[in-house]
């Protein structure tokens, strides 16, 4: 299995997608070509959905961590335990959402959050729809493919 950045100590294995989206979309896709919407437009709306997408992808995976924090408070989990939960996703889920999201390009991480659901497909304009829809449709086989 990959290893990211240095192997050894704290490396963290990478999952096949995560290293070659961006190779196999470049080569699989074409680039986004928007037509009729302005170049900087579209540039700018795919980085408002991109952290759109992120804000609520982090929001999700966020949830049984305030699920942990609402039984810490009656006592039902130690301070241990929740120490350990927040470390957890720390490591976790919150590294893989923000390697996510660092790594690749608004196109990408937008295609992706439609295709897995974190963001509505009717969020995205008639323009930006179109030009990404082979990309979705990636994400989405990648998504049904996956266990």
């Amino acid at each position: 299995m990959g290893r990211d950045r240095k192997a050894g100590a704290g490396a963290r294995p990478t999952g096949l997608l995560m290293r070659c989206a961006s190779v196999i979309l470049d080569f699989l896709v074409e680039r986004v070509q928007i037509s009729t919407m302005d170049q900087k437009q579209a540039r700018k709306k795919l980085r408002e959905l991109a952290d759109q997408a992120y804000e609520e992808e982090l929001r999700r995976a966020l949830q049984p961590l305030a699920e942990a924090f609402e039984r810490w408070k009656v006592r039902d989990l130690s301070s241990f335990e929740i120490s350990d939960r927040i470390h957890e996703f720390h490591d976790g889920p919150a590294r893989t959402i923000w390697d996510w999201y660092a790594r690749f390009k608004p196109d990408e991480t937008v295609s992706r959050a439609v295709a897995t659901g974190i963001l509505p497909p009717e969020s995205l304009p008639e323009e930006l729809a179109a030009s990404l829809a082979q990309q979705i449709s990636f994400f989405k086989a990648q998504e049904d493919e996956e266990p």
